[in-house]
């Protein structure tokens, strides 16, 4: 091949530049490709950024609507809250309602209690009524029914007659016409038939005969005629007769019928109103059993009550007892055997017109009291028309102030709606919306004033409500109390003809025996108080009358004077309590706003436990301040290290970005160190392959190093003395570190116990305040409990008297069995009498005539002595009139005491009732109003707050990061941005104008402009 070569050179140099060719195309379509691959790589690196571009848009447009959505969500969040804490309130405004609704309830409850009763007095009237009416009726119908048997039973005998006539008539017509009839019909035919005339014949007899038969048929017929004239007016009088039979007896029938019916029917009634008087009458029995067991109950409450109140006031001795009776002056005796049995009746007699006088005046008394009662009840109902006009008036000005804040609300949407279209006008209009602003303020409130005013109307309306709800049951207890009284009175009539059997062996009664110089005295009195009764005792020329009346007139004086004094100490209690309680809830509401807890009342603290919150918030508080003082020392500490690194006149503000650019450098310097790290690696896995041939030289060094570390071992023992040294050093520090720990825990201990002996201070007040309070309700009650003994003691001495009128009962009963008896037994004596009268009378005519004379002087004796009898009678009546009397006016002076006790209680009760719905009245007011104010106030502030959060968002878009939330911090932030900007717009804006020469009064645009143009 060599020789081919060598043999051509031309080819040679051909082939050369055809290899040439070739590479220099290699290379080129290298190159070509190379750049295609280039451009595919930068087509690819371009579409990735337009996608990454478009992404990034997407995703910045998604993130303006998750701002804008995030934005809503929070305004959502921060309304719901609101609505959240009003829900709250309005929550705890109708749980307070709920309680007064519930209060309302048991007081609707009580009342309608009361009308139960009421209404079952009324049943039990009405059913009393019915029975009498039905009792009535039934003896109207009774009445009826025997007129009726009557009127049959006369139609009955007037039917006898009348058949008794007819056959009399009929008899005597068969004897006259010697003919028997069978009824009255016959006989009519038999009157009715023509009469025959007898047949004169030829063999006549003589003349004689013929005119003596002939005087003696005109005689028959003369008789005849008359009989015709009798029995046709018989005939006329029996059809009437029969007539007035027939129309008798179907009268009878009809009114059988009608009576029978009319019975029937008025059974029927009966027996209706019979099964609704034992409907009512079980229904009554039921209500009774209920009252009884509530009246058992009642009484066992009142004995309990007693027994306790006993102990505290013991009765009188000598007021209630009955009195000893002196037995009347002796009529001197009568000789004649009956004349002490008339003496005894006249006596009885005079007993029983006195008791049927005394019992009179009881009657009166009670006429008086329910006249008394009467006028009440008419003032009552005057008072009631009262209330039902200012109820009234009341009703139509809520109307009107519900008109009137239906048209400021309906002002106020339009006002609202005009805002809200003017908000999105330019600013020129911002003078007009702060004149509607100012309206807008000026009509709320005026809103809040016509609330308040409507609250207080409703508040009044309430009171006039319940007011009118007492009168009514004032008005149905009156009703009650009279119906009580109407029955009293028909009672005491009954008790009245009782007594005056009773009282009949009653003798007389003295005024020392009634009422004793002891039954003035009581020991339990002030001293100031017995000595002015013992004054009036003393006074021997009082009656006894003046002496009553003196020593109740002092009694009254000295407990009217005792009581005016304890209600003055009443009320400036309650003054200085409601001052303390403002005080309190001053600093109550105060603490819960620093304490940013919502707002505590003096009724919070007591009630509801808000105390213990408020100590657990405070004890929250100090912990969190505690942290706060351990952050602080922390940051402080952070911040002194900064300054001894930095240097005392660094600006850490300005060195955090410059260490913040080292940090991010010392980052890629570590990512880089990384990069080497793991080149190391490798390196170290062929470095371990060698170490292990080193291993071998090392060990031998090993030897040599032994004997260098038994030197270093010297030196370390000499070390190891200094560091304990140094140790020694360190807790002599350490202590001195502990001893200031415990200074500082212990000074922080101290405030402590003084904050905690403050709070103790103000607790230990309050509940030495409170324990006076508790022991005036302890002295108001025992004064209660005393005039509760009072009205026991004088229920226990009524209670005694009407045992004592049972036992007076008892014995009247026994009197007269042994009066009966006796009446008897002189019966027998005087029908024994009666009979030696009559077989001795004939003796005593004699002996009577001579005893004539003597009688007569003994009778003119008697009719002295009765004379005598009579003036001493006389004056024990007026004596016992004068006592009846005198015991009446203590009787009505007693029941005036217990009638001002009572009207004394429940005003206390009113007093007490009123001033707390009026507290309570106020403290919801306050809190309400207080609550709205807040409320009000917090909704502008944050209204307020994210209007000028907005503002400067929506002005400084650019510097507005919108991942970011609206509040006060981002708020800061962007105005640092903005500022930033500012300095650095002021500062090339100097630098321009130093660079274009500017006028001090030339605008940088102008001045720009002009080096701009040519």
């Amino acid at each position: 091949m060599d020789s081919s070569f060598d043999s051509d050179p031309s080819i040679l140099h051909d082939h050369e530049v055809n290899d040439s060719d070739i590479d220099a195309q290699i290379l080129a379509e290298q190159e070509m490709t190379q750049c295609q691959e280039t451009i595919n790589d930068l087509r690819k690196q371009n579409a990735i950024l337009k996608a990454q571009f478009e992404q990034a848009v997407i995703i910045t447009k998604q993130i303006d609507v998750v701002h804008e959505k995030n934005s809503q969500l929070s305004n959502q969040v921060r309304t719901l809250q609101m609505d959240n804490e009003n829900l709250q309130r309005r929550l705890e405004i109708c749980s307070r309602h709920n309680e007064e609704l519930e209060t309302q309830l048991a007081s609707e409850k009580a009342v309608l209690a009361q009308h139960v009763s009421t209404a079952s007095s009324e049943k039990e009237l009405e059913v009393t009524k019915v029975q009498k009416q039905c009792n009535g009726k039934i003896e109207t119908l009774l009445i009826r029914i025997r007129k009726i048997e009557e009127a049959k039973e006369q139609s009955d005998l007037a039917a006898k007659m009348m058949a008794s006539k007819i056959d009399r008539l009929l008899q005597a017509a068969s004897e006259f016409y010697h003919l028997t009839f069978d009824g009255i019909d016959t006989f009519t035919e038999f009157l009715h038939q023509p009469a025959e005339i007898p047949p004169c014949g030829n063999d006549a007899p003589n003349s004689k005969s013929e005119n003596s038969e002939n005087q003696k048929l005109s005689k028959k017929n003369r008789s005849n005629k008359s009989d015709k004239k009798k029995l046709k007016a018989l005939r006329r009088h029996c059809e009437k007769f029969c007539s007035e039979v027939n129309r008798l007896q179907s009268e009878l029938s009809t009114t059988e019928t009608r009576y029978s019916s009319e019975i029937k029917n008025y059974q029927a009634e009966i027996r209706q109103l019979k099964d609704d008087m034992n409907l009512t009458q079980s229904e009554q029995n039921e209500t009774i059993r209920l009252l009884q067991n509530k009246n058992q109950s009642l009484k066992n409450e009142n004995n309990r009550l007693k027994k306790e109140n006993n102990c505290h006031f013991p009765v009188t001795p000598g007021r209630d007892s009955p009195a000893p009776m002196t037995p009347l002056s002796p009529v001197s005796p009568i000789r004649f055997d009956h004349s002490e049995e008339v003496e005894m009746l006249r006596e009885e007699n005079h007993k029983l017109n006195q008791q049927n006088h005394e019992l009179s005046m009881k009657v009166k008394s009670i006429e008086d009291s329910k006249n008394s009662t009467m006028f009440k009840l008419k003032e009552a109902e005057t008072e009631r028309t009262k209330l039902q006009l200012t109820v009234n008036r009341l009703e139509s000005e809520k109307q009107a102030a519900v008109v009137v804040q239906n048209e400021t609300i309906s002002e106020l949407k339009s006002l609202r709606e005009r805002l809200k279209v003017k908000e999105e006008r330019p600013k020129h209009e911002t003078k007009l919306i702060d004149k509607l602003k100012e309206e807008n303020s000026r009509l709320e409130s005026t809103v809040q004033m016509q609330t308040d005013q409507l609250h207080n109307l409703h508040l009044q309306s309430e009171n006039d409500k319940h007011e009118r709800l007492t009168m009514q049951a004032k008005l149905r207890a009156a009703q009650s109390d009279i119906e009580e009284m109407q029955s009293k009175v028909s009672s005491l009539n009954d008790e009245l003809a009782e007594a005056n059997d009773k009282l009949n062996e009653k003798p007389e009664i003295k005024i020392d025996d009634i009422m004793p110089d002891s039954a003035f005295r009581f020991k339990e009195f002030d001293p100031k108080l017995t000595q002015k009764i013992e004054k009036v005792i003393e006074n021997q020329y009082l009656a006894p009358q003046s002496k009553l009346n003196r020593i109740y007139k002092a009694i009254l004086k000295h407990f009217t004077t005792m009581i005016e004094e304890k209600t003055g100490n009443m009320q400036h209690m309650s003054e200085h309590l409601e001052v303390i309680k403002q005080k309190i809830n001053q600093f109550l509401v105060e603490l819960s706003l620093n304490l940013s807890f919502d707002a505590v009342t003096f009724d919070d603290f007591i009630d509801r436990n808000a105390g213990q919150k408020l100590i657990e918030r405070a004890s929250e508080s100090y912990k969190g301040f505690e942290e706060l003082k351990r952050k602080n020392s922390q940051m402080n500490s952070i911040f002194s290290q900064l300054c001894d690194e930095f240097g005392p006149g660094v600006d850490l503000r300005v060195c955090l970005p410059n260490l913040k650019q080292q940090f991010e450098a010392a980052k890629v310097e570590a990512k880089q160190a990384t990069k080497k790290l793991n080149e190391l690696k490798k390196c170290n896995k062929c470095y371990k392959k060698h170490s292990k041939l080193t291993i071998c030289d090392l060990e031998k060094q090993k030897s040599e190093l032994k004997e260098q570390v038994l030197q270093l071992q010297t030196k370390v023992d000499a070390l190891t003395s200094t560091n304990q040294d140094l140790k020694h050093e360190l807790q002599m520090n350490k202590t001195e570190l502990n001893s200031l720990r415990s200074s500082v825990e212990q000074s922080e201990d101290e405030l402590r116990e003084e904050h905690q002996s403050y709070v103790e201070r103000l607790n230990r007040q309050h509940l030495s305040e409170k324990d006076q309070l508790k022991e005036q309700i302890k002295k108001m009650k025992s004064e209660n409990q005393k005039a509760k003994a009072i009205l026991s003691e004088h229920e226990s001495s009524f209670g005694r008297m009407r045992k004592v009128l049972d036992q007076h009962e008892a014995d009247l009963r026994a009197k007269d069995e042994e009066f009966d008896n006796y009446k008897r037994d002189k019966e027998k004596e005087i029908a024994n009498l009666n009979f030696k009268f009559n077989t001795e009378k004939n003796q005593l005519t004699k002996t009577f005539e001579d005893a004539i004379d003597e009688i007569r002087r003994q009778c003119e004796e008697q009719r002295s002595d009765f004379s005598r009898v009579s003036k001493e009678l006389k004056f024990q009546k007026d004596k016992i009139q004068s006592t009846l009397s005198t015991a009446a006016k203590y009787k009505r002076e007693n029941q005036k005491l217990e009638r001002t006790v009572r009207t004394l209680e429940e005003q206390i009760k009113r007093d007490q009732m009123i001033t707390e719905a009026s507290i309570k009245n106020q403290v919801m007011t306050i809190e309400e109003n207080y609550s709205q104010q807040l409320q009000e106030a917090k909704a502008k502030i944050a209204s307020e707050k994210r209007r000028i959060f907005s503002f400067a968002a929506e002005e400084f878009r650019k510097f507005y990061n919108p991942s970011e939330l609206l509040d006060e911090r981002s708020y800061k932030s962007l105005l640092n941005r903005i500022k930033k900007e500012l300095e650095r717009l002021t500062e090339s804006d100097t630098i321009i104008r130093r660079l274009t020469g500017a006028a001090p009064r030339q605008a940088t645009d102008e001045a720009v402009a002009k080096i701009v143009t040519p």
